[in-house]
């Protein structure tokens, strides 16, 4: 319904209501006009009251014309106002149902938003609940974690210490290697020095022997050979009329050294003055052409024996050398093996004291008694006993063989103190700490009396040079020494090169 509807609906209640209300004034007033009516028919008063009546019937007329009258004005006035007080208590109304509206759907908003707050809190807390379950899984993985890293720390250093005594072995390798490459270079220098001696007193020898086939006129120093001789030489040839097939032999035969020329001048001025034949002369310088020849190829099968003889000896090193290389690999297992042994005795320590739970499992808190068990278990082994005997008596120099009671009393001397010579070397002292994981000298050992003396007669030498003037025997003390430094320098190198090979 639209508004115009809703008004002439209203418009025609209310006049129903007022047409109602005027008809019952209406007949209360005729009830009224009635009984009036019956008094003045009333004969004991009609005439005395029928004017009376008759009057207040034409008042009655009146008033009811006028009020027919004025009934549709009235009626107008009246709808207005009820229509008035309609519309402002139905505005009163609808203004009370818009603000009761208005609370009920602000209570609705209100109550939608609590219920929408208490929806997300219940999804908060839920929320929560799983983040402190996931928190606590969080923790305990953390835990594991931090166990897990602790112990990766662990193994971090003892890699850690295992690389810094890795890397000082390297260093005393490269230290060794190349006092071996110096030391071999010596050799090599010293080798060659020699077999360039022996060849120039060969020379010299044979020179001398030359010398002393040629007149005593003949000068010690060679002279220079110059062309111009050697073409008098042929020009000299020539007039004395010889063939060309006998010069060709003498050209040819001829040595190409300056002092055997001089040699043959030498001869065919002799030859010449004494007054021989062509056939002496060409068969004295064919003789010492053919002695000459002779003496030169004896000299190149020495330089071809001393070549020889150095092919075979590098040759018997080299197959030496991996024997050498397979003891020092075997010894350095060894050794690992017992420094691994005493780390899982250590280990095994550590786990029964509470106190040290916290400390790291490192090499350089070996004690002395750690350090002295794994030299213990190192000299089980006869091989390292026999290489340590070396090292240490290795600096060592023999000053008189000849004297055998000043011998063995030095013997025995180096037998007592090689308990604290090697115990000091080995930095299994109170102060070791300062020298490294494992002191300086770990590879030094004890040996005994017996082993000391086998060894020394072992490498001692004894070499008799014979000279022109005297023939004095010779003690050569530096040839035990260079050949004991030589081969413990050699083990010690292999041992690092596989050490740090593994």
């Amino acid at each position: 319904m639209n508004q115009g509807q809703r008004k002439n609906v209203v418009k025609d209640f209310i006049a129903r209501v007022l047409t109602k209300s005027l008809i019952r004034e209406d007949t209360v007033k005729i009830d009224g006009f009635k009984e009036r009516l019956q008094q003045i028919i009333d004969p004991n008063s009609r005439k005395s009251s029928f004017e009376v009546s008759l009057k207040r019937v034409s008042e009655i007329q009146e008033q009811m014309n006028g009020l027919v009258e004025h009934l549709d004005s009235k009626m107008d006035s009246v709808l207005e106002k009820r229509e008035k007080e309609f519309l402002s208590a139905y505005q009163s109304h609808m203004i009370e149902v818009q603000n009761e509206l208005l609370h009920l759907k602000r209570k609705a908003n209100e109550k939608e938003l609590q219920l929408q707050q208490d929806d997300k809190i219940l999804s908060l807390e839920q929320e929560l609940a799983w983040i402190r379950q996931e928190t606590m899984k969080v923790r305990e993985e953390i835990d594991n974690q931090e166990v897990i890293i602790k112990d990766y720390k662990q193994e971090q250093q003892e890699l850690f210490d295992d690389s810094r005594f890795l890397k000082m072995n390297l260093k005393q390798q490269l230290k060794d290697k190349l006092y071996e490459e110096a030391k071999e270079l010596d050799e090599k220098v010293e080798t060659s020095k020699e077999s360039n001696e022996d060849l120039l007193q060969i020379e010299d020898q044979m020179a001398e022997e030359d010398k002393h086939e040629l007149e005593p006129a003949q000068s010690e120093e060679p002279q220079e050979f110059h062309q111009e001789e050697y073409q008098d030489n042929v020009a000299n040839l020539d007039e004395e009329g010889f063939s060309n097939d006998s010069k060709k032999i003498v050209m040819n035969t001829m040595p190409l050294k300056t002092e055997d020329v001089t040699k043959i001048d030498y001869i065919l001025t002799d030859l010449f003055e004494s007054g021989k034949s062509k056939e002496e002369i060409l068969n004295e310088v064919k003789s010492f052409c053919i002695e000459n020849q002779e003496r030169r190829k004896r000299v190149l099968q020495i330089h071809r024996r001393t070549l020889e003889r150095k092919r075979r000896i590098a040759q018997l090193a080299r197959t030496t050398q991996p024997t050498k290389s397979a003891d020092s690999q075997k010894n350095l297992v060894y050794f690992m093996q017992c420094v691994e042994r005493v780390k899982m005795e250590v280990k095994a320590r550590k786990k029964c004291d509470s106190k040290t739970l916290r400390t790291k499992n490192r090499i350089s808190l070996f004690n002395t008694s750690d350090k002295r068990r794994i030299m213990e278990l190192l000299l089980c082994k006869e091989d390292i006993l026999t290489k340590v005997l070396i090292k240490i008596f290795r600096k060592m120099k023999i000053k008189d063989l000849e004297k055998k009671v000043e011998f063995e009393r030095r013997a025995n001397k180096y037998h007592s103190s090689a308990i604290t010579h090697s115990f000091k070397r080995t930095g299994m002292s109170q102060n070791s700490s300062n020298t490294g994981a494992f002191g300086i000298g770990h590879r030094k050992n004890l040996v005994s009396y017996g082993d000391s003396q086998r060894m020394f007669h072992k490498y001692s030498k004894v070499s008799q040079s014979h000279t022109p003037n005297s023939h004095a025997v010779r003690y050569d003390a530096s040839a035990p020494v260079h050949m004991l430094n030589r081969e413990i320098d050699l083990g010690m190198k292999q041992v690092n090169q596989s050490a740090i090979g593994q």
